[in-house]
């Protein structure tokens, strides 16, 4: 009991020493590009799974997916007959557009909590940022090997500045 109230006054003698020092200033502006990047993520759940869940019965009849040249070209069908063979087409892609929106949704909190975690000093949410950052280098190598050239390389030189930024600078890792 005595080692356990011991280990408690020193966990808070350390956490009063780490809260008291000043956040590095990078650290902020990585919380809030998470922030920022959460909002866009929110955004676009919102209007994917809510505006194109509600009227996906007009927009996956409209040129965006099933115009009638894409119906004859790639079913090879006429608009007709796919609404008489393939009466739950339209459904099947609302609820893809669903999902993507939920998981839009999902990510966006997923952002907003690491970029609230790196403001709080949370150890485990700085690795959680590093790996997202792992995952986005990833994503523009295959962006970069689509052809997406400069977006690519902005991408990676900025992801792979935040990591080595959180594994190396003496101020973060004093931090968490």
């Amino acid at each position: 009991m005595v080692f356990i109230v011991s280990l408690l006054l020193l966990l808070e003698k350390i956490m009063k020493r780490v809260l008291s020092e000043q956040l590095p200033f990078w650290v902020k502006v990585i919380a809030i590009f998470y922030f920022v990047i959460s909002v866009f993520y929110f955004v676009f759940g919102a209007f994917v799974s809510g505006i194109l869940f509600l009227f996906g019965r007009v927009i996956t009849r409209g040129p965006v997916f099933l115009s009638d040249a894409v119906l004859e070209s790639v079913f090879q069908i006429s608009e007709d007959v796919a609404a008489v063979s393939f009466p739950y087409l339209n459904f099947f892609l609302r609820g893809n557009l669903f999902c993507i929106g939920i998981t839009a949704f999902l990510g966006s909190g997923i952002l907003f909590l690491i970029g609230l975690g790196l403001l709080r000093r949370i150890g485990f949410v700085r690795i959680l940022a590093i790996l997202f950052s792992v995952i986005e280098i990833i994503l523009a190598f295959i962006f970069l090997y689509q052809g997406e050239i400069l977006g690519s390389i902005i991408h990676f030189a900025f992801h792979t500045s935040m990591i080595v930024y959180l594994i190396f600078s003496k101020d973060v890792r004093r931090i968490f």
